[in-house]
């Protein structure tokens, strides 16, 4: 797993391009955006929303196409939209690559600090997988499983990285909350209308 952070005021949807150059895998974000062009369903081309947004979850193969949750305070709460981003300017989001991590094909050579930080990494991380003597370990929940937790009931997984989850409520009013496996007994998975199911119960 690798990580790295858009800072504020860079292209998001430019900075991954670069940032996943070469690399295979799932990636997730979270973070702070602003002018973001989102599709949804029923509507030509990307509509642009104006003003700031919380980046609940962002997720999609290496390569996109990205789908995001955004939420902000709206006049009578929190408003909640979710689509296919297509633009948006980074106020710091942090990226989180979940899988496996290649050289990309060139036609000419990398920038210097292209081929630190993030490539460094990608390389490392596939260089521990290929030793790693733990491939059999029992699975953990990834994006897009569903939990059923001892205290918030059934919830879905909008984000897996470093045995944090960000968990969505299915049954209540839909709020999200950030957990820690290591605090949690996992068991599991089973399956659940297709998906899979993790039951996490507390560590006494």
């Amino acid at each position: 797993m690798s990580l790295n952070v858009v800072p504020p005021g860079k292209d998001l949807m430019a900075a991954l391009s670069t940032l996943l150059s070469g690399a295979e895998g799932w990636i997730s974000a979270t973070g702070i955006v602003e002018e973001v062009q989102l599709r949804v369903a029923g509507a030509e081309g990307a509509r642009p929303l104006a003003g700031r947004f919380t980046l609940a979850s962002l997720g999609g193969p290496a390569g996109g196409p990205y789908g995001v949750v955004l939420s902000r305070v709206g006049d009578i709460g929190v408003d909640v939209v979710a689509g296919e981003l297509s633009a948006a300017r980074s106020l710091g989001v942090t990226v989180w690559l979940m899988g496996s991590a290649r050289p990309a094909e060139r036609t000419q050579a990398p920038r210097a600090e292209e081929s630190s930080g993030w490539a460094a990494e990608a390389s490392a991380h596939a260089e521990a997988q290929a030793d790693d003597p733990y491939e059999d370990e029992p699975p953990l929940p990834e994006a897009g499983d569903l939990v059923q937790h001892f205290a918030f009931g059934l919830c879905e997984v909008l984000m897996a990285a470093d045995e944090r989850l960000k968990i969505r409520d299915l049954k209540g009013p839909g709020r999200i909350r950030e957990i820690r496996l290591e605090m949690l007994i996992v068991h599991g998975p089973t399956e659940k209308d297709g998906k899979k199911l993790f039951r996490l119960e507390r560590k006494n």
